[in-house]
């Protein structure tokens, strides 16, 4: 099964489509609410986590193999290829991160933790230690990632019961290469001479 989850006032930058959810994968809470779609296309109501409001279309349903040879080689099929594609997708991050001229500034991490938790349980940016959602938090030549675009991310991804205060730093590490893959493809003509215009 696959869904489509839209948290209300969050921005969502994956287009709101989620991995195959299976049990266990998510909180209880959510899942709930997913399994009980009992068609393709069939849309939830909006309903409450502690991370926050949804909505989950149901896209595809997909059976259970019953057979279990079958079964066991499916999911070692499914491992290999997610395995190569993650591979294949932190080699790309690398190579963009030394592309990319990406400037980290000082900023307390434990602040900027508790502005994260404030915003995520109570939807409201409270300033910690100088840390509001203006704060620059890292930059590149043609743009500044601030608090703000941090924490709007943040509450996007931290929807699949995860333990926010241990999932921050690693989850930060993951929105540094998110923004330094999209501003290297905003910016290709600067890293790429094939994608420069030429002088009119």
């Amino acid at each position: 099964m696959q869904g489509n989850s839209v948290m209300i006032n969050s921005l969502n930058l994956t287009g709101g489509v989620l991995p195959d959810i299976t049990v266990g994968r998510y909180n209880t809470a959510f899942e709930d609410k997913v399994f009980a779609l009992k068609s393709d296309g069939e849309l939830s109501r909006p309903f409450e986590t502690s991370y926050g409001i949804h909505i989950v279309k149901r896209l595809q349903h997909i059976p259970v193999e019953k057979d279990k040879n079958t079964a066991a080689v499916a999911m070692k099929q499914a491992v290999t290829e997610d395995s190569r594609a993650q591979l294949a997708k932190k080699s790309f991050e690398q190579s963009v991160l030394k592309k990319v001229t990406m400037k980290k500034l000082p900023v307390d991490e434990k602040a900027l933790w508790q502005v994260t938790d404030s915003f995520i349980k109570k939807n409201t940016v409270v300033s910690v230690k100088g840390i509001t959602e203006k704060t620059i938090l890292y930059s590149f030549p043609k743009s500044n990632i601030t608090a703000g675009n941090w924490l709007q991310y943040a509450r996007t991804f931290l929807t699949t019961g995860e333990t926010p205060g241990l999932a921050y730093p690693k989850l930060m590490q993951q929105y540094i290469s998110y923004t330094a893959v999209e501003y290297y493809r905003s910016h290709l003509e600067d890293y790429n001479a094939e994608f420069k215009k030429p002088a009119e």
